[in-house]
């Protein structure tokens, strides 16, 4: 792999992408050296994506901290938080991302995760669906 694989510091303008819970510690997982994904990542690639990675824990610990602050009571899923992506991020994480991976018997967010990413960068407008939902939902029982 050349060059057009490095992984890019964003410099264009972001916007907020919603992602459930799957697909948020796939995001994470992808952007690992150890996840074998980009097979010449290093730490010092994967610095290049720190305040992505940040963003996207950032997004991860609202809903764990949904999940842990209801007495079995259910808790709105929205607002879902949102990642900024840029267009070259986007461009990578297409590449990057696998089309089917679960975490366990859950659902398929490899292929969710990808078709929000494809939606993205097609210009299509995001819409909230029930896999988010239901993935918020999810989180306060794993919690």
């Amino acid at each position: 792999m050349g060059s057009e694989w490095a992984l890019p510091v964003n410099t264009q303008s972001a916007n907020g992408l919603r992602f459930n819970r799957d697909e948020l510690l796939l995001l994470d997982w992808m952007l690992t050296p150890c996840s074998n994904i980009y097979p010449q990542a290093t730490v010092d690639t994967a610095m290049t994506w720190h305040g992505f990675r940040l963003s996207v824990m950032d997004c991860i610990a609202i809903y764990d901290q949904q999940a842990r602050s209801g007495d079995g009571v259910p808790i709105d899923p929205h607002p879902i938080p949102t990642v900024e992506v840029g267009q070259s991020e986007a461009q990578v994480l297409m590449a990057l991302c696998p089309i089917e991976f679960r975490w366990g018997p859950g659902a398929n967010c490899g292929l969710s995760l990808k078709l929000k990413i494809r939606a993205y960068l097609r210009g299509e407008k995001e819409e909230v669906d029930a896999n988010d939902s239901a993935a918020a939902s999810s989180a306060q029982t794993d919690g």
